[in-house]
């Protein structure tokens, strides 16, 4: 049978592409609140009598812990206020707590929706070699990061240097995940097994 390449079944291929993107989106969005918690770590507030003034809530049963001492234990589930203080992963009240599934489910269908529009825009244009596609691509790709970030982490900006650093590496991590998204929508959709 000789070579070609003819997609036999592009719909089949977009599946493949579409979930490799949601399950390295999904990962690292289930890893974004902990991006937000290390941030917070070195600012708990304790006023001048040695009691929390701040939003810290129980490692163990989420109980809003304002006005205890660090001696004091959990009126909830008994578990020692000390230990969330320590907590490297701690939690206040307003952290981010997104569902990691629909967050990386909507990330995906951000990239597709603006990936099928960009690639109608890029069959009107003239071929442009692959370095200038990347740099064209970066705005776009911090644009749907930030995006993702306000609608599930963060709507009031208030922790700009933490957004900045978690959308540096989704931009990476959507170029990384390139790679493989097209490799799987080779490999289903043509009828080659090698594109």
């Amino acid at each position: 049978m000789p070579a070609s390449s003819y997609i036999e079944n592009p719909v089949l291929g977009y599946a493949a592409y579409s979930a490799v993107k949601f399950i390295g989106y999904t990962l690292f969005a289930s890893w974004i609140p902990g991006f937000y918690r290390k941030q917070g770590r070195e600012t708990i507030q304790v006023d001048a009598n040695g009691q929390i003034d701040d939003d810290l809530i129980c490692s163990r049963c989420k109980y809003q812990l304002r006005g205890l001492g660090a001696s004091a234990r959990c009126p909830e589930c008994d578990m020692s206020v000390a230990e969330s203080l320590n907590d490297p992963y701690r939690s206040r009240v307003g952290d981010p707590d997104a569902n990691p599934y629909l967050a990386g489910a909507v990330r995906t269908f951000i990239g597709m929706a603006l990936g099928y529009v960009l690639y109608g825009i890029s069959q009107l244009l003239p071929a442009i070699p692959l370095a200038v596609g990347i740099i064209l691509l970066l705005p776009v790709r911090f644009a749907e990061w930030a995006l993702l970030l306000y609608l599930f982490y963060d709507r009031t900006w208030s922790r700009k240097a933490v957004n900045e650093r978690i959308i540096m590496r989704g931009v990476l991590l959507s170029f990384l995940l390139d790679l493989p998204a097209a490799m799987g929508f080779c490999l289903v959709s043509y009828r080659l097994s090698i594109c």
